[in-house]
């Protein structure tokens, strides 16, 4: 059901901004909870709030990032969506795979796509 689903624009471009920040999102949520572990340093009660409503919403997302990208099965969509969450610029990818940029890129939108509907095109408690 939804191999046939065509994913919505705002979904296209949420998940490729949200593949693009994964490396930095993986990094912060390590940051994050350094500082919520860390029983010296003095956090007001707001600010440590706000920082666990931050930290668990990129844990959501990683999560659901990884989900999605578990179900891609083609090897050069496997590493291309690897590269990618790995922050590696476009070119380099290209090369790294052997193909021409715009290969790469019709590569890239269809791992995009198929992201984006496994990502947002189902309801998000069967991600939990």
């Amino acid at each position: 059901m939804l191999a046939n689903m065509v994913p919505d624009s705002e979904w296209i471009q949420r998940t490729n901004d949200e593949l693009r920040d994964y490396h930095f999102m993986l990094s912060e949520i390590e940051r994050l909870q350094g500082i919520l572990k860390d029983e010296n340093k003095a956090i007001v009660r707001a600010s440590k709030e706000r920082k666990q409503k931050r930290l668990r919403k990129l844990q959501e997302t990683v999560k659901r990032i990884e989900h999605a990208a578990n179900t891609i099965t083609d090897e050069r969509e496997k590493t291309v969506l690897d590269s990618i969450m790995d922050g590696e610029k476009n070119n380099i990818i290209a090369r790294q795979i052997g193909v021409s940029r715009q290969r790469y890129y019709e590569i890239k939108r269809s791992v995009i796509n198929k992201m984006a509907t496994l990502m947002y095109g189902t309801d998000e408690e069967d991600l939990r």
